[in-house]
């Protein structure tokens, strides 16, 4: 009879500490990513800020497919305003990198400093301060 009760005592106590996470989670805020798009220009240009990660690549993703459906030359990535790269992401962009080079297109990463930079060297971003030939 003691084991029912710690049991339910112990799931308690779990079903609890879930709820309490959870509250934590929606009380974060969740979408610190924003993306802008500048198509103005001669070259299209796309303006990352805040968090990119895992969250963010969806957004990412329709955004460089929406300009490089136009067949540009050259697209930039700005990243002068971002604060946080998960190493996922910038797999993801060093890959779309190699593939918009094969399809003609120079895309180049601008504006990455420190930890950013890095990771999108490590990924294999081309280029000196990341920025594609």
């Amino acid at each position: 009879m003691n084991d029912d009760r710690d049991d339910r005592a112990v799931r308690r106590a779990r079903w609890t500490a879930h709820q309490v996470r959870r509250r934590r989670a929606d009380s974060v805020q969740a979408d610190t990513f924003r993306i802008r798009v500048d198509d103005d220009a001669e070259v299209p240009r796309l303006v990352l800020a805040g968090d990119v990660d895992i969250g963010a690549l969806p957004r990412v993703r329709a955004a460089l497919r929406s300009v490089l459906a136009a067949a540009p030359e050259a697209v930039d990535v700005d990243f002068s305003e971002v604060e946080l790269l998960e190493t996922t992401a910038a797999a993801v962009l060093a890959r779309t990198q190699a593939a918009a080079s094969e399809q003609g297109v120079s895309l180049r990463m601008t504006g990455a400093r420190g930890v950013p930079a890095r990771l999108l060297k490590l990924a294999g971003a081309r280029g000196v301060g990341i920025e594609s030939e």
